[in-house]
């Protein structure tokens, strides 16, 4: 960053007129009493860029695509929206209070448990109401991808918690629970469940994912990708050779998931 836009004359200007730079550096240093910032705010990785308001509470994370002058007056409009949202939210205005859960939860200002509640306490208007399912179903997906995540980072480095989340996510695929757009960090946990569960079926529909979401690294010469699905290919073939450990009702219950990801009938 310090050798790209930071470093720009026009974030020099931009930072010195609209906003106040704060740098961090978590140091692991014994007896720091700030290292601890970057969990608080959600840090995923290095670096995370943040807007905050003056008492220091988190206004939006600025996305990699986004790190650079035109793309933080971009999240401004964001924040210009959220603030005028949550006024409008708070004097009782009709259909705010969706619109605010659907750009928090775009925005990754809320946390699962707040999320579901608010989800829950929404009431569909009488006008628009096509409009206001639309806009819930983008929520629903949303919400999914957060309580994933969060099921992710609670194990944290524990191998043994890691191999609950494996189990955890691969009932998720079985029992239809899987966003809508392909996540290899939801579908290869679920493929490491499938595998120690013997489901020969949902490690399947994991596979179909992955090739058709990597498709053009499948011609030309070999490479990593092509390499893990060959990996795929004989860890299914071990799978199918020690023979299925799931019941006939579970067969049938995974065989329904390839149906509702392939769109088949």
């Amino acid at each position: 960053m310090e050798s790209g836009s930071l470093s720009s004359r026009d974030f020099a200007s931009y930072a010195s007129k609209e906003v106040v730079p704060y740098l961090h550096v978590t140091s692991r240093i014994q007896g720091n009493t700030t290292d601890g910032i970057f969990r608080e705010y959600g840090g995923t990785g290095f670096p995370t860029l943040l807007f905050l308001d003056a008492d220091g509470n988190k206004l939006a994370k600025v996305a990699g695509a986004d790190r650079n002058v035109e793309g933080f007056r971009k999240t401004e409009g964001q924040i210009a929206r959220l603030l005028k949202l949550r006024d409008a939210a708070a004097s009782g205005k009709e259909g705010t209070d969706v619109d605010l859960l659907l750009l928090e939860l775009e925005m990754g200002l809320t946390s699962f448990t707040s999320a579901q509640e608010a989800r829950a306490g929404l009431d569909a208007p009488k006008k628009k109401r096509s409009s206001f399912e639309e806009k819930v179903a983008k929520i629903d997906n949303l919400l999914l991808n957060l309580e994933i995540n969060e099921i992710r980072r609670s194990a944290g480095r524990d191998p043994e918690k890691r191999k609950g989340v494996e189990i955890t996510l691969y009932e998720f695929a079985k029992d239809g629970r899987i966003p809508a757009s392909y996540s290899s960090s939801f579908w290869f946990p679920v493929m490491e469940g499938a595998k120690r569960m013997g489901d020969a079926t949902i490690f399947a529909v994991g596979m179909k994912l992955f090739r058709e979401q990597y498709d053009e690294h499948f011609t030309g010469p070999e490479n990593r990708v092509q390499n893990r699905y060959k990996k795929m290919e004989e860890d299914l073939a071990k799978i199918k050779e020690k023979g299925a450990s799931t019941s006939p009702a579970e067969v049938v219950k995974s065989q329904s998931v390839v149906l509702a990801v392939t769109g088949m009938t």
